[in-house]
């Protein structure tokens, strides 16, 4: 009786760690409601019906600047894919300075400081 119990329980265990290690934790599975602004002040919605890319980077950062760059590259022969380059803690007149280095067809998106806030970068 004993061993049938410990191999029931034993069954159990393992039936709900195989359950739980397709789950996700909630915080990665629903993401904070933000609005990212372009250079010219416009709101931007994210879409929630495609995959995003959300890259948040420092403008200070030479290795996170590369890295933008590269990503963009890779991300535009992806279909269906969309990249949301956000410059985390920079306000209109960094992201201009920024802006000049880079490719005209990346657009890159900044945050309000309620949003940093939110998202706590």
């Amino acid at each position: 009786m004993k061993k049938s119990r410990w191999i029931a329980g034993l069954v159990m265990c393992i039936f709900i760690s195989v359950a739980m290690a397709g789950s996700v934790p909630a915080s990665i599975r629903k993401l904070p409601t933000f609005t990212i602004y372009t250079l010219q002040g416009k709101e931007e919605n994210l879409p929630l019906s495609s995959w995003s890319i959300l890259y948040f980077f420092s403008p200070d950062c030479f290795s996170c600047v590369n890295t933008l760059l590269r990503l963009q590259k890779e991300i535009v022969e992806k279909k269906g894919v969309l990249f949301f380059p956000i410059c985390s803690d920079c306000d209109w007149r960094n992201l201009k300075d920024l802006r000049e280095s880079l490719p005209p067809d990346l657009e890159v998106y900044f945050l309000s400081p309620r949003d940093r806030a939110i998202l706590g970068v």
